[in-house]
């Protein structure tokens, strides 16, 4: 029976106040570098029997900021799951245990051993054609933990086209412009235009949901925009020299 379509959205109110303790846990281990034991990589031969599905998997921390990763499927031609990872950019993945879609709905466990008790974390969650979302639950000790999450599946090129592109340089200034972008197999390519001014974009990298471009501005100015693809949208922030690099502004894209 499958799940009747639903325009996706993120949850109104964070749970970063209530979950906070569990949260940064989680956001530690994403950003962490775990050894791997035996069986926890795919082998090259069997994996290149297994159709894999890309998805963008996230959870909302303080003031509805996302902290995103990649979550991996690979499925049997016959249909079933056969496992999954989650990973962070730049970190290596994580395997997800147990993986199981079924009847709308998805399943699957992470083990984890840390310091001072082992953690495990259970995804549950319902699937409607290209999202998934649940509740995803912390398990250490005698302490249970649930924070919502939610999954989108990447399409091949979602970034081609125009969009509407902002950034905010305080609480009270926003900057507006046009973000063009062509996207294709072998072209990866844009432009900003802010009123009558065009700004080439530089060194465009897209991989696994991350966009990483450079621009340049007024008196050999150079910035560094990171973002990634998420919901139909592009969120990231940008750094540069000119005003500081541990001070970055937060731009989000819309269609």
């Amino acid at each position: 029976m499958q799940l009747m379509r639903k325009k996706p959205s993120w949850p109104v109110k964070s749970p970063w106040k209530t979950h906070f303790p569990c949260l940064a846990i989680l956001c530690g281990i994403l950003s962490a570098i775990f050894p791997f034991g035996p069986g926890t990589r795919v082998q090259a031969e069997e994996k290149s029997s297994l159709i894999e599905e890309v998805w963008t998997w996230g959870i909302l921390g303080a003031e509805q900021k996302p902290y995103v990763s990649i979550m991996r499927l690979f499925r049997s031609p016959q249909g079933p799951l056969v496992r999954g990872t989650l990973q962070q950019s730049g970190q290596p993945p994580l395997p997800l245990t147990n993986p199981i879609d079924r009847d709308a709905s998805f399943r699957a466990s992470l083990e984890i051993d840390g310091d001072p008790a082992p953690m495990t974390v259970f995804f549950e969650g319902s699937v409607d054609h290209d999202l998934m979302e649940g509740q995803m639950i912390l398990q250490r000790s005698d302490q249970n933990t649930s924070l919502p999450w939610k999954a989108f599946r990447l399409p091949d090129f979602p970034l081609n086209g125009s969009w509407k592109w902002e950034l905010s340089t305080s609480s009270e200034t926003t900057l507006k412009a046009t973000l063009e972008i062509e996207q294709s197999t072998n072209i990866l390519k844009g432009k900003l235009i802010f009123e009558e001014r065009t700004i080439p974009l530089e060194a465009m990298v897209f991989k696994e949901g991350m966009l990483t471009f450079t621009s340049r501005g007024e008196a050999k100015a150079v910035y560094h925009s990171r973002g990634f693809w998420m919901e139909g949208r592009l969120m990231g922030s940008v750094t540069s020299e000119s005003f500081g690099t541990d001070r970055p502004f937060r731009w989000n894209a819309s269609r």
